[in-house]
């Protein structure tokens, strides 16, 4: 699809009063929530506070516009909107959300979630054990609620409860401050109309208060291609990878035969399902893709407003590194607590 036409049609941004636009500056759907998704927080997993998403600047249009030709310039799958269109058995979606004192955004992640058009089958949050209203706010809002005990709280953990108790024949994972799109069902079920590809997940835009982070949104597209450098051979067979603040999605069948995220990492457990998808058999291919769709998210920037875009950066590079290099899930919570700590 050209460059043009793709921003036009799937990159949107939020405007503070109720309008979206996309990345051209021309209005379209508005796409709901409180606008975030970070929750990178094994013990925290998001919450960027309010119903509102900022208001964007008019020069903001001309960031989004580098940022967009920086991640169109490389492959990303088409748009399911615009290509493939899902049967309607290939499309029962349960989304997840693993949650732990997120009142101030959970209710308003929920009512998003329950607007999509088409509608998930069910939207679940699984608290760990919060000492605030996030289990009320979201039952309120009309989420299945599930209270995790406390061997399986933890983001990896909570997202595995999640998943034994969805209904859905793909699992959409997202973080309690993301703002995926309407459509999100349709987007998923048709990029996993292709069997090649085993789980997917969308670009993000990250946002706190009046600021976008632009730098950190741009750099967190381009560690989905990481593999590249590391992995060049894996990296032409399909591997990418996807975060938890890109709204992840798979197959429950996959997602079973991989045996779900790794309960041993705090941070790192994506990363870590992406590798491990990879390498399912599928026939007449020697490897699983994963998709990167070309689709915005906005997710909360609360760790990046008081760290700023060098110090994320270099954390980010530095735990991702040494979980490639391979340190062992105990180095690595020690690693994340001592440099991440709860930021609200």
């Amino acid at each position: 699809m050209p460059f043009m036409t793709t921003l036009q049609a799937k990159c949107h941004i939020c405007r503070s009063n109720g309008e979206v636009w996309n990345l051209l500056g021309r209005p379209v759907e508005f796409c709901g929530g409180s606008g975030g998704g970070g929750g990178t927080n094994g013990e925290d997993y998001g919450g960027d506070t309010g119903d509102e998403p900022p208001r964007r600047e008019p020069e903001v249009v001309l960031w989004a516009l580098v940022v967009g030709a920086c991640v169109s310039s490389v492959a990303m799958t088409p748009s399911p909107s615009l290509a493939k269109t899902p049967k309607d058995d290939d499309t029962s979606v349960s989304v997840i959300i693993p949650a732990l004192n997120e009142a101030e955004s959970i209710g308003a992640t929920v009512r998003h979630l329950r607007n999509l058009e088409p509608a998930a089958l069910e939207v679940i949050v699984v608290d760990g054990g919060s000492s605030d209203a996030t289990p009320r706010l979201a039952a309120q809002a009309g989420a299945k609620v599930i209270r995790a005990k406390p061997d399986a709280r933890g983001r990896a953990r909570q997202m595995n409860l999640g998943a034994s108790h969805a209904s859905g024949d793909i699992l959409c994972f997202v973080h309690a401050d993301t703002c995926p799109p309407l459509d999100l069902v349709q987007v998923v079920g048709g990029v996993l109309t292709d069997t090649r590809v085993a789980c997917g997940g969308f670009v993000p835009v990250i946002q706190h208060g009046d600021r976008t982070f632009w730098f950190i949104s741009l750099h967190n597209v381009i560690k989905t291609y990481y593999p590249a450098l590391f992995r060049p051979v894996s990296f032409f067979r399909g591997l990418r990878c996807l975060f938890g603040d890109q709204v992840m999605f798979c197959r429950r069948r996959e997602f079973d035969a991989v045996g779900g995220f790794d309960a041993r990492y705090k941070i790192m457990e994506d990363i870590d399902l992406c590798f491990r998808m990879h390498e399912l058999p599928v026939v007449g291919h020697r490897r699983r893709r994963v998709r990167l769709v070309n689709r915005v998210v906005t997710t909360s920037g609360r760790r990046f407003e008081q760290w700023g875009n060098l110090k994320a950066t270099i954390l980010h590079l530095y735990l991702g590194f040494s979980w490639y290099f391979g340190a062992s899930p105990e180095q690595l919570n020690r690693d994340y607590v001592k440099l991440y700590g709860d930021i609200r």
